[in-house]
């Protein structure tokens, strides 16, 4: 009888930056990224990790505790909403980037494991294509994890422990 070797647990993680920040800042605390990256370990062997930011003005924010563990940073342009007639806004792009890379890396047979580190509906399509593909696909986020996402997403696999400083 021969032993079915188990595959080594290796991760993507994909971060959208503005999103956590965002909620985060609503509840009066920071992103603790030191721990987050910390926690996103337990997930497997981070063989890529990016963190999407909006272009804003010009440039990118990006804290000095975020440029340590060797995450590649994403500038993500706005875009004008022109199919809205009356209010055209500029939205960033910051959703479809994170998309379109999950779903290249969906296309790897080593990949095991996609986390995305936020809690809004957009990843959907993302989510559908990785679990098409037998990738285990984690949420880490907050309180507010997207009910759509809780409907494409085994519940067990959803985390509201994103690591904060009070």
């Amino acid at each position: 009888m021969f032993l079915e070797k188990k595959k080594k647990k290796m991760a993507i993680v994909l971060i959208d930056y503005d999103n956590i920040v965002t909620r985060t800042t609503e509840l009066g605390k920071i992103v603790d990224f030191q721990k987050l990256h910390e926690y996103l370990l337990k997930f497997g062997e981070i063989i890529f990790a990016k963190v999407f930011i909006p272009i804003r003005e010009g440039r990118i924010n990006v804290p000095d505790d975020l440029n340590n563990f060797g995450y590649e940073i994403v500038a993500c342009q706005l875009m004008k909403e022109s199919y809205l007639i009356e209010n055209e806004k500029l939205e960033d792009t910051v959703d479809i980037n994170i998309i379109l890379a999950g779903m290249e890396y969906c296309n790897f047979s080593d990949i095991t494991d996609i986390v995305v580190v936020a809690h809004d509906k957009h990843m959907v399509n993302l989510i559908k294509k990785a679990k098409n593909r037998k990738k285990k696909v984690h949420i880490v986020g907050l309180d507010q994890v997207s009910r759509v996402l809780k409907r494409v997403v085994d519940i067990e696999n959803i985390y509201s422990t994103l690591p904060v400083k009070s």
